[in-house]
């Protein structure tokens, strides 16, 4: 019902809203209500409030979009109810822009950072364990060894394309069927003896539209033997052969690096390791900031002025 209702109250991706309801359910639990379609508890701000006092930030924010999300699609509800989590969304943004100025780690992400270097090896240790398996000479395998096999794949999938968990739920299709697919999920399309991700669904769709990523030579060749026994029509998959939603994508990555490097790695984690990794040694924020401000005061002009008198 909750989901029919938001759907109807405003266009919203798939994925999005498997995030909020999945993010309403778990809160429900938390505040003691396994009854989901009972929206009063999420007018009950105070005792919402109080639930997440704890949670990092980003966690916050997440389940106040999610609430204001449900809210908003009902008819019944106060304005005075909406004004109190708006209120309260702005102040957790201001405080959260703030933060990331700084450009820096969270306690978490302190605890838990690896190097590029160190992902590349936890990937090198798990292709030592596969190469042994010798696979390729293999019709079936079982479960434990599809999961090590996946978990290089996946490993190689971040490292070439370090995106959200937008890998979740991904369906295989050949490239006939292109022209014939919902254009609002996401694919691994099989070319012949190439392969591409045909990407419809993520954050920032709408502003930069879908995208295409081809699938490098050596990712396309272990993506082969990953095929040859994973033949579920998923690309990846649970331990039970369904697929893996973008909760399953992060505890499996978290079950990797807590096996191999005793960390705790999201996909959030890799990008903010590989982002950091490509714009090492060039200025910060705070620097770049100065800097304007300082060829401001210099030739009196503000930033724009200045970018426009330059030339190249």
């Amino acid at each position: 019902m909750i989901k029919e209702q938001i759907q109807a109250s405003r266009d919203i991706k798939p994925s999005s809203l498997r995030t909020y309801l999945s993010t309403l359910k778990s809160l429900s639990k938390q505040l003691g209500n396994d009854k989901f379609d009972d929206l009063t508890i999420f007018q009950q701000y105070d005792n919402v409030i109080k639930a997440i006092v704890d949670r990092p930030i980003t966690s916050k924010k997440n389940v106040l979009t999610a609430i204001l999300v449900v809210l908003k699609s009902q008819n019944d509800v106060s304005d005075n109810i909406i004004e109190l989590y708006s209120n309260e969304l702005k102040k957790l943004n201001d405080e959260y822009n703030t933060f990331l100025q700084e450009q820096s780690k969270t306690p978490k992400q302190a605890e838990n950072w690896i190097t590029v270097e160190e992902y590349k090896e936890t990937i090198d240790k798990i292709h030592h364990q596969v190469k042994a398996l010798k696979l390729q000479n293999e019709s079936v395998i079982d479960d434990n060894d599809m999961m090590l096999l996946q978990s290089l794949v996946i490993l190689m999938v971040y490292l070439h394309f370090p995106i959200r968990n937008n890998f979740s739920d991904m369906k295989i299709i050949n490239s006939r069927e292109v022209k014939r697919i919902d254009k609002t999920d996401n694919y691994l399309v099989i070319q012949g003896n190439k392969k591409y991700f045909d990407l419809n669904d993520f954050k920032n769709v709408d502003r930069i539209g879908p995208k295409i990523l081809k699938v490098p030579t050596v990712l396309n060749k272990l993506i082969n033997l990953w095929l040859k026994f994973n033949t579920t029509g998923y690309f990846l998959i649970n331990k039970n052969h369904s697929p893996m939603s973008p909760n399953s994508i992060t505890k499996f990555l978290n079950k990797i690096f807590q096996k191999y490097l005793n960390k705790t790695v999201s996909t959030s984690m890799i990008r903010h390791v590989m982002i950091s990794d490509k714009l090492e040694g060039m200025p910060t924020i705070k620097e770049e900031q100065q800097r304007a401000k300082d060829i401001e005061n210099t030739f009196l002009h503000s930033k724009p002025i200045n970018d426009i008198y330059r030339k190249v």
